[in-house]
Formats: C-alpha cells, structure tokens, sequence
C-alpha cells in the first residue's frame, strides 16, 4: 500500500496531505472490511458443513444404515 500511495503522491494525484490521509484511511477500512466478510463467509461454511454432516446422519439412520 505504502509504494502504490508514494507513486500517486509523486504523480501529484493528492491535492494535499488531508486527502492522502483520507485515502490511507480509507484503505485500511477496505482491507479491514474485506477481512471480516472472509471470516464471516469462512464461518458460515463451517455451519453449512456441520448441518450437512448431520442430515446425512439422519437420512442414514431413517434409511436403516448404520453410523
């Protein structure tokens, strides 16, 4: 992050330093955001499995397959 903000700076694409500042933090709420969905996503298919496994189990059982 910190060599694609220092070319942009030296290209002139900040009018000031605010602005960068702006730009930083914005950045680092995107990369904190897209983190915390992964993590999100990454447990809803750990519950999605589970649930699976498990109405496996009860179709096994209902169809008289053992465990």
């Amino acid at each position: 992050m910190y060599h694609r903000l220092y070319i942009r700076a030296k290209g002139n694409q900040f009018k000031n330093k605010n602005v960068l500042i702006e730009e930083i933090h914005k950045s680092k709420a995107e990369v904190i955001r897209e983190k915390d969905l992964e993590t999100q996503a990454e447990a809803r298919r750990a519950k999605n499995t589970v649930r699976k496994d498990k109405r496996n189990v009860r179709k096994n059982v209902a169809m008289g397959y053992a465990e």
